[in-house]
């Protein structure tokens, strides 16, 4: 059994398309699921996790139920504008529906991302910001901007994890400020 982590698929969004570089939102849609199809195999074994503003319609939400692998949704700013949090619970793939969810090993998964005084040592997976990062060690955006447009398994965030054990790493990674305030922490 794999996890899988995603955030900000927008599908069925009518503009994300064109801060994304698509020609349509049909084109949008059909890359995004077509990546998970790609990276997110088994259908029954494999769950992955996602970090909100995941679909704008019930078409969408049921184009996301229909990909591969079980789903754990944390409700993210604009996951139920026009869709109720029952419908999401109600899709067959859809293991359960969040607000925060605390993971295994202090991580708290979440759509933004939590206040730092919040996180009392855990670290935070997180969407939201799309192309932007919080630059803190603890943080770790899965917008689909920021892991190569797939679900990124969860084994390739923990070795980030440990590779942001290293003062210069995060110095290279997310900025001197960053590596001063892991040393300060």
């Amino acid at each position: 059994m794999a996890a899988y982590l995603c955030a900000d698929l927008h599908i069925a969004h009518e503009s994300i398309h064109i801060y994304r570089g698509y020609e349509s939102v049909a084109q949008h849609d059909e890359f995004v699921c077509d990546n998970w199809a790609d990276t997110v195999r088994s259908n029954k074994r494999d769950t992955t996790y996602i970090l909100g503003d995941v679909a704008f319609s019930e078409a969408g939400w049921l184009k996301v139920d229909s990909l591969p692998g079980r789903k754990v949704v944390i409700l993210g700013n604009h996951c139920t504008e026009k869709v109720s949090a029952g419908f999401i619970a109600g899709l067959k793939t859809v293991n359960s529906v969040h607000s925060m969810y605390g993971y295994k090993h202090g991580i708290i998964m979440t759509h933004a991302p939590l206040h730092p005084e919040h996180l009392r040592g855990k670290r935070n997976l997180h969407g939201h910001l799309h192309g932007h990062l919080v630059r803190d060690r603890r943080y770790f955006n899965c917008s689909l901007e920021q892991i190569n447009m797939r679900p990124i398994h969860m084994d390739e965030v923990y070795e980030e994890f440990e590779r942001r054990r290293s003062i210069a790493y995060v110095k290279a990674k997310l900025g001197w400020r960053a590596a001063y305030r892991a040393i300060t922490q």
